[in-house]
C-alpha cells in the first residue's frame, strides 16, 4: 500500500507540474522575445527621432548609427539602400514595409525591427537587429529555473507522499493484524489509535465487535456449562427413580411409568432451556404461582420422600399480579429446590407470598446453611467444584433477565433464598 500511495501522489504532482510548466514555459519564451523586440524598437525609435528626415544621407545619420553598441543598427534611405551603420547593403525584403511608414518586426535566425524615419513623409528607415541566440539563451535560463522549481515541487510531493504512506500504512497494518487475531479467537485484541479520524473509527468498530464477540462467547460457555449441570441433575433424578424401583421391588410397569415421567420432564426441561436461550417465549404472561408450585411438588415430592425428607408448599391468598416467563421462573425454583436437596437437610419449604416489591418466592431448608457472607455463591465455577455456585449463577441470570432479583435472605441456620419479581404495570 505504501508504494501505491507514493506512486499515486508523486504521479499526480508530476502531471500537475507538467500541465502548468509547459504553458508557462511557452509564455516565458514569448515574453522574452517580446521584450527583445521592444528593446530593439525602442533603440530604433530613438535613432529615427534623432535624424532629420532631410538629412538621412548626411553625417548625422552615420553618427547616430555608430552610437548604438548593444544592437546592430543601420540607416537606410528612401530607396532601401544602406546609408550608415551595420547591416546588409539593401533593406531586408521582409522589412521594406517600414519605408511605407510601418513599424515592422521579424523573428527568425535573428530578431529584427525596422522603424520609418519621418512622421508625415518617410525618407528612410532605421533597422535594428540582434542574434536570436541571445534571446534563446535567456529563454533557456528561464526554463532551467522553472525546471528546478518543478523538480522541487515533485520532490516535495514525493516527500509528503512518503510521510503520508507511512502514516497510513502503519495503522492499517495494525488493523489487519488485530482483525487477524480476532479471527483466530483472540477477542482481547485491541487496536492502538493512530490519530487519523477515519482509521480510528474503524479501529473503534473492530474493538467494539471484538468485545461483543468475546462477551457473547463467554455467555455461551457459561450457559452451556449451566445447562449441562441442570441436565445432569435431571438425568441423576431419572437414575434415582429407576434405582428406587429396583430396590423397593416396584412392579416393572410402575417403574417404566415413573421413568417415562422423568423422561418427559427431562424433555420439557431441554425445550424450556432452549427457549430461554433463544428468548423465544414471546411476551411475558401473567405468572400463575399456584400452578407453578404444584408442578414443583409433582416433580420433587417423590424424590425428596425417597431420602426421607418432606416437601411443604404454601401459597398466600391475593398474590400480586406479575408478568414473567413461567419457564424461566420454573427453572429458577428448580435450581433452588435442587440446591436444598443436595446441600441441605430436613424439610424443604417453598412459599409464594406478597412482598413490598411484588411477588416473592422463598425456598429454604433446615440444613447447615451457607458460611460465606458474599455473593460468590452466585459465581459460576467449574462443574467439578463442590458446593453452591454452578446452578445458582444460571438462576440469578434468569431472574435478572425477567426484571427480578435472586437473593440469599438467610445464611444460617438453613439457607433461605428469595426470588423477587416486580408487579406488572398496567399499559
Amino acid at each position: 500500500m505504501r508504494r501505491r500511495i507514493l506512486i499515486a501522489i508523486t504521479g499526480v504532482a508530476a502531471v500537475a507540474v507538467l500541465v502548468f510548466a509547459v504553458p508557462l514555459g511557452v509564455t516565458v519564451r514569448d515574453l522574452t522575445i517580446q521584450d527583445e523586440l521592444k528593446n530593439l524598437e525602442r533603440s530604433a525609435n530613438r535613432i529615427s527621432r534623432s535624424i532629420e528626415p532631410e538629412h538621412v544621407h548626411g553625417a548625422g545619420a552615420r553618427r547616430q548609427a555608430g552610437r548604438e553598441d548593444e544592437f546592430r543598427v543601420a540607416v537606410y534611405g528612401g530607396k532601401g539602400r544602406k546609408v550608415a551603420g551595420r547591416g546588409p547593403e539593401r533593406l531586408d525584403r521582409d522589412l521594406r514595409a517600414s519605408l511605407d511608414g510601418h513599424v515592422v518586426r521579424h523573428v527568425g535566425d535573428s530578431i529584427r525591427v525596422a522603424v520609418p524615419i519621418g512622421a508625415h513623409r518617410v525618407r528612410g528607415a532605421v533597422r535594428a537587429t540582434t542574434p536570436a541566440s541571445g534571446a534563446d539563451t535567456r529563454v533557456l535560463e528561464a526554463w532551467l529555473v522553472l525546471g528546478g522549481f518543478a523538480l522541487l515541487a515533485v520532490a516535495a510531493a514525493a516527500g509528503l507522499a512518503w510521510w503520508l504512506s507511512r502514516r497510513l500504512d502503519a495503522p492499517l497494518t495494525r488493523l489487519a493484524g488485530s482483525a487477524r487475531r480476532i479471527g483466530e479467537g483472540d477477542f482481547t485484541s485491541r487496536v492502538p489509535r493512530s490519530g487519523v479520524g477515519e482509521i480510528d473509527e474503524v479501529a473503534e468498530a473492530i474493538d467494539t465487535t471484538a468485545q461483543r464477540l468475546g462477551d457473547a462467547l463467554e455467555r455461551e460457555r457459561a450457559f452451556t456449562a449451566d445447562v449441562s449441570h441442570q441436565l445432569r441433575t435431571a438425568v441423576a433424578g431419572l437414575r434415582v427413580t429407576l434405582e428406587a424401583a429396583l430396590f423397593t421391588g416396584e412392579s416393572e410397569r410402575d417403574a417404566i411409568d415413573h421413568a417415562l415421567e422423568e423422561t418427559d420432564r427431562l424433555a420439557r426441561m431441554i425445550d424450556e432451556l432452549l427457549a430461554l436461550r433463544r428468548d423465544s417465549h414471546g411476551d411475558r404472561a401473567v405468572l400463575d404461582a399456584e400452578s407453578l408450585l404444584d408442578s414443583t411438588r409433582d416433580r420433587w415430592r417423590g424424590r425428596l420422600a425417597a431420602t426421607g425428607r418432606p416437601l411443604r408448599l404454601s401459597v398466600d391468598a391475593d398474590l400480586p399480579v406479575v408478568r414473567a416467563s413461567s419457564a424461566a421462573v420454573q427453572q429458577i425454583v428448580e435450581v433452588l429446590v435442587d440446591n436444598a436437596a443436595r446441600h441441605g437437610s430436613g424439610e424443604v419449604r417453598v412459599a409464594a407470598r406478597r412482598a413490598s416489591e411484588g411477588l416473592a418466592i422463598d425456598v429454604s431448608d433446615d440444613g447447615p446453611g451457607i458460611s460465606r457472607d458474599d455473593d460468590s455463591i452466585f459465581t459460576r465455577r467449574s462443574d467439578n467444584a463442590d458446593g453452591h455456585g454452578i446452578g445458582l449463577s444460571l438462576a440469578r441470570a434468569l431472574a435478572e433477565a425477567e426484571g427480578g432479583r435472586l437473593v440469599l435472605t438467610r445464611r444460617l441456620p438453613g439457607a433461605h433464598f428469595t426470588l423477587l419479581l416486580p408487579v406488572a404495570h398496567a399499559d
